[in-house]
């Protein structure tokens, strides 16, 4: 009767990880996107004139990414040396705290500080999250938990566009800041991960980012995980943050970043628990994402070629963009299956926020495009090289869908 308890108690904690892990990326995902929504108000409210603001904008989105390419790396390293949980407190202590002080920025280059340090934050908060739960549930049970924490996160971009249409940009970040320190006392009541747990008395190296990046066969297979979701953090926010400039490039007037991200975040979170059941259904995630990556080609020609005579149009072209990512959850999951227990955070969180830092060359691509090719096709340009980067890394991937993870680099 002992064991069956015990047994009972630790299934029930491994849900409440999920939980726990599902608000922690809903949060993570309000504080990516909530930037883009109050990008126009904030820079205007600190001094920047109307034509700076899609330049500045992007500028501080890069300082966002690259905070996060950083942290991806360092948070990665840190949990399979120090624990997955601890790093997830940290994690979502330090995206809080500068959250909270986003509010009060009063120049560009405050703002470009706290951007950064908030990248920072929000870098350990997917890859350790999914690797603590993939690594403490049954390995059927794994795509399940991935889906709810996927679909469940993407609403917080959702949650942000409403949030952002009724308050003012101000109390828009404080929501975010004090949204995260509440998820901080509810972390309390989840457990470290029993395979890293397993690992304290390993003498095995754990955490060393050079493993990762000076064998051959693991460093080809980390730029391939990371080229695999290339569109999924670049669509998101690069296009829905440009959503009026683009807009306006067909005459069209009056499209705000957070009605465009509202609908769009609604397709994504839905195909996102479509992408999971269908690479459950397939047991591969390999054919789930060429599937996804069909329609992303769709959507992209439909975004840029065909004109869009009224606001409701346009707005349905961002649903059909949104529901082309519906592979997301699937891309993290897939990563956490190709990497040893020793090096599995470092993979996953470094691949993660390196997938969402390629906006940075995606931004630069599109500016050197504009001159030669115009806003739309030099939009359309690069959302398409960025999908043929996803289908030549995913077929270079191992299909290894609900693997054993028990094993080491």
């Amino acid at each position: 009767m002992a064991n069956s308890s015990l047994i009972k108690m630790n299934k029930n904690n491994h849900w409440i990880a999920v939980i726990a892990v599902a608000l922690g990326y809903f949060v993570d995902l309000y504080d990516i996107l909530l930037f883009s929504t109050v990008r126009r108000p904030s820079l205007l409210a600190i001094g920047v004139l109307e034509d700076q603001l899609q330049g500045v904008g992007l500028t501080l989105l890069n300082w966002q990414l690259f905070g996060m390419l950083l942290g991806g790396i360092l948070m990665g390293m840190l949990a399979d040396k120090k624990g997955r949980l601890s790093i997830l407190f940290a994690s979502i202590f330090i995206y809080s705290i500068a959250n909270l002080l986003n509010a009060f920025v009063s120049s560009v280059p405050e703002y470009a500080i706290l951007r950064f340090i908030t990248g920072l934050g929000l870098a350990g908060e997917l890859g350790v999250g999914v690797t603590l739960v993939a690594e403490n549930l049954p390995k059927n049970k794994r795509t399940i938990a991935t889906m709810i924490i996927s679909a469940f996160g993407l609403l917080g971009g959702a949650v942000a566009a409403m949030v952002a249409s009724k308050m003012n940009w101000q109390t828009s970040y404080i929501v975010g800041g004090v949204m995260g320190l509440v998820l901080l006392t509810f972390r309390y009541s989840i457990r470290e991960s029993q395979l890293f747990e397993g690992l304290r008395e390993n003498k095995v190296s754990r955490g060393n980012f050079l493993d990762l990046v000076t064998k051959w066969e693991s460093l080809k297979k980390f730029i391939f995980c990371i080229f695999s979701g290339a569109p999924a953090m670049f669509f998101t926010a690069f296009y829905v943050t440009l959503a009026p400039e683009f807009a306006k490039a067909f005459g069209l007037e009056g499209v705000s970043t957070p009605q465009v991200l509202l609908y769009y975040m609604l397709a994504y979170a839905f195909f996102d628990v479509v992408g999971n059941l269908i690479s459950k259904l397939l047991k591969s995630r390999k054919m789930t994402i060429l599937f996804f990556c069909a329609i992303q080609v769709f959507a992209v020609l439909n975004l840029f070629l065909l004109n869009p005579v009224t606001v409701d149009e346009f707005i349905f072209k961002y649903i059909l963009l949104g529901a082309s990512l519906g592979y997301v959850g699937v891309i993290v999951t897939n990563i956490a299956e190709q990497f040893g227990t020793n090096l599995r955070a470092t993979a996953t969180t470094s691949a993660t926020n390196l997938l969402r830092a390629l906006t940075i060359p995606g931004t630069w691509l599109f500016t050197y495009l504009i001159p030669t090719m115009g806003t739309l096709n030099a939009g359309m340009t690069v959302g398409l090289v960025f999908v043929g980067l996803s289908v030549f890394s995913i077929l270079q991937l191992k299909d290894n869908f609900e693997n054993n993870l028990d094993f080491n680099e």
